[in-house]
């Protein structure tokens, strides 16, 4: 980046750590104006700028910027994600979804898990649950110590109607997490579900629907689902 623009781009920073939102994006929004010297410092501007938009609920700004930083940085696996996610809030499912298969195709195998993770509860929304169950295996293989792949499967293995995965699914959960309410009351209704199969009284069973945020669980907090940036604030803001 040109020193001016690079300045504006680590203010912009430095605004979002801080929670200056409105702010973070000027700065951003100033990097960007005054042409970084790269393609790639350029592409890095407009996802950061994204990225503060995906924090305010602005998911068609995110998917433009994400759009914009992909035409300069095509390789980019963080900025798929980041679309995705966007695509993924604004309920466009398979969008997400194709986003979600070019980050895998592009990233490291060690970051593999969100993204599968991500792309799993994008194939659960569309009903697409064996799809959505191979996804959310590959991600707990990836990273077997995270609570939500294991609640995510087991959401999913609910859905199907199949209540004892489900149940095996919830446990190790709350193995992983023993102090998740989330957790806790899912296993409590996955063991429900299995003592009433059969009986008329399963069908009247009240249970979160697909689609609530506590249902299912991307792979981050939203501050930092597609969080470039040094430090990254997921364990501040938790």
């Amino acid at each position: 980046m040109s020193n001016q623009s690079a300045l504006h781009y680590e203010q912009g920073k430095l605004c979002y750590q801080n929670k200056k939102f409105q702010e973070a994006i000027f700065q951003f929004s100033e990097a960007i104006k005054l042409k970084p010297e790269t393609p790639q410092a350029a592409a890095r501007c407009y996802n950061a700028r994204g990225v503060v938009f995906f924090y305010l609920g602005e998911f068609k700004k995110v998917i433009k910027d994400c759009t914009q930083a992909l035409a300069l940085d095509s390789n980019n696996a963080n900025y798929h994600n980041c679309r995705g996610n966007a695509y993924f809030s604004l309920g466009k499912f398979h969008k997400a979804a194709d986003d979600f298969s070019k980050a895998i195709e592009l990233s490291p195998e060690a970051s593999h898990g969100r993204y599968y993770n991500n792309r799993g509860s994008a194939f659960r929304r569309l009903k697409q649950f064996k799809e959505a169950i191979d996804d959310y295996t590959a991600a707990i293989s990836v990273d077997p110590k995270n609570g939500n792949y294991y609640n995510n499967r087991g959401n999913t293995y609910f859905d199907m109607g199949e209540f004892q995965l489900a149940i095996e699914d919830f446990t190790a959960a709350l193995g992983l997490e023993p102090y998740s309410p989330k957790t806790r009351l899912t296993l409590a209704q996955a063991h429900e579900a299995l003592a009433q199969v059969g009986t008329d009284f399963y069908c009247a069973l009240s249970f979160p629907p697909i689609g609530t945020d506590f249902y299912c669980v991307l792979s981050v907090p939203p501050i930092c689902v597609v969080c470039s940036f040094s430090p990254c604030l997921r364990r501040k803001s938790a």
